[in-house]
């Protein structure tokens, strides 16, 4: 577990527990990204009074060293294994070029008709 930093020792000084609106700022983060963090329940709070529009949350020091330790992260560099993975496929698909495709149905257009034209039949 990790040590509450000074800051946090002299916030919570004599106190039980610290009101979001004084906590935030000794994290160096918004009241409102705090009280975010409660609502998705990485950081534990006390409820204060009855109120269930509004509720006022307050943290222990406990609270704090716990949430801390949590968001914690050490980047990694990334593993990498010798050789790069083959891009080849597994399945019964054909690939058919689009340009084979088109020259095949400009040759098709272009070619000779019968010599009968076809008319419409005209309406009386």
């Amino acid at each position: 577990m990790i040590e509450l930093p000074p800051v946090l020792a002299e916030l919570f000084e004599g106190r039980v527990s610290v009101s979001a609106s004084e906590l935030a700022p000794a994290l160096r983060m918004s009241t409102k990204t705090l009280l975010a963090h409660a609502r998705a329940g990485n950081i534990r709070y006390i409820q204060k009074g009855f109120g269930d529009v509004h509720p006022r949350r307050e943290f222990t020091p406990a609270d704090v060293l716990e949430f801390l330790e949590r968001q914690t992260r050490r980047d990694s560099p990334p593993i990498r294994s010798g050789t790069l993975r083959s891009s080849g496929t597994n399945s019964s698909h054909v690939t058919v070029g689009f340009t084979q495709m088109m020259e095949e149905r400009r040759k098709a257009k272009a070619a000779p008709s019968s010599g009968k034209r076809r008319t419409r039949p005209k309406l009386v």
